[in-house]
């Protein structure tokens, strides 16, 4: 992974400056992108509980469905430094979004709905100068998260129809949100499908995102499609990140620390691995995990409603072992 200076989220306040850059560039140059698009706590496994999940406006199926079940529809996304190449257009319903990174360095893809009568370029506008006035101008939807160069991650999820923007926020090694170097894109979302019910969904365990932790099911071993329901007031999201060989939970702390003593060759054993972008509350999507044995950090970078504070800082960060 690339060493990020300052812990990332959905949008930073240290990325305020960076959106208005954001918002000018679309402005000067919207109608070449339309043109150009085609189209702290320790776990293990067995510590965990129970989620319900909320089926209303998100949901997913499993992508090898029994014989009669409906599939999703499959969007791609190619992500590279800094640009996003995703459909203009995607149809309502159950989709399934694969992100794929042809870039050098770390992405993920972030999906946000507008509120009525909202442009990109107001978004942008308002988150920066005031970033709760914006964050109240969409509603969360997810996607793909920790996506490494020259892999691929896949989320699977319902969305309604309106007016979307794609984007990454992760930092680059100056601190810079990738969506300042032009790293986002407008979405319309089509159409009148219903969402899948994932209460019907066959999966192999489920994680529970509250106000401020991951709960798992019994038996969570980092394989096959995972529920992921947030069930509190605010969006959070899941993040993971695999310690390497000589790393550590309190190492890991301290990168986010900005500790002097972690050099770009130690941050180089925390290897950022899938997830899920931010959710709105009630919401719910289908993360495809499959996590090789050994420790992982699953965090939670998203701001809190209250005093502006990453999760991770009220505790939403959870070592997690994954058996051999």
């Amino acid at each position: 992974m690339t060493y990020s200076p300052s812990p990332r989220r959905a949008f930073t306040r240290g990325t305020v400056a960076a959106l208005a850059l954001a918002g000018l560039a679309l402005t000067a140059c919207g109608d070449d992108r339309d043109d150009a698009k085609s189209g702290a706590a320790d776990t293990t496994v067995s510590d965990a509980t129970d989620t319900t999940a909320a089926t209303e406006t998100t949901g997913a199926t499993d992508t090898t469905a029994a014989e009669g079940e409906a599939q999703p529809t499959q969007i791609d996304v190619t992500m590279t430094d800094f640009a996003l190449d995703i459909p203009s257009e995607i149809p309502a319903g159950h989709v399934r979004v694969t992100a794929a990174n042809d870039g050098a360095v770390e992405h993920h893809l972030i999906l946000a709905k507008l509120k009525e009568g909202v442009t990109i370029d107001e978004l942008l506008q308002t988150m920066a100068t005031d970033q709760a006035a914006g964050e109240a101008m969409i509603e969360y939807r997810g996607g793909p998260n920790g996506v490494a160069p020259g892999t691929s991650e896949s989320v699977q999820m319902n969305l309604d129809p309106g007016d979307y923007i794609a984007l990454c926020v992760i930092p680059d090694a100056e601190g810079v949100a990738h969506v300042a170097h032009g790293m986002f894109a407008p979405v319309t979302v089509t159409g009148d499908e219903a969402p899948a019910d994932l209460a019907a969904i066959e999966v192999e365990a489920t994680i529970s995102l509250v106000d401020y932790d991951f709960t798992m099911t019994d038996g969570f071993d980092g394989k096959g499609l995972v529920l992921a329901t947030v069930n509190a007031p605010q969006p959070h999201e899941v993040a993971v990140y695999r310690i390497g060989e000589g790393g550590s939970m309190d190492e890991f702390m301290k990168m986010l620390a900005r500790d002097p003593s972690i050099t770009p060759e130690i941050a180089s054993r925390y290897t950022l691995t899938g997830g899920l972008t931010p959710i709105a509350s009630g919401m719910s999507a289908i993360i495809e995990f499959d996590l090789e044995p050994g420790d992982y950090v699953f965090i939670c970078f998203v701001a809190d409603a209250t005093d502006s504070l990453p999760h991770f800082l009220h505790n939403m960060v959870k070592l997690v072992t994954i058996p051999a």
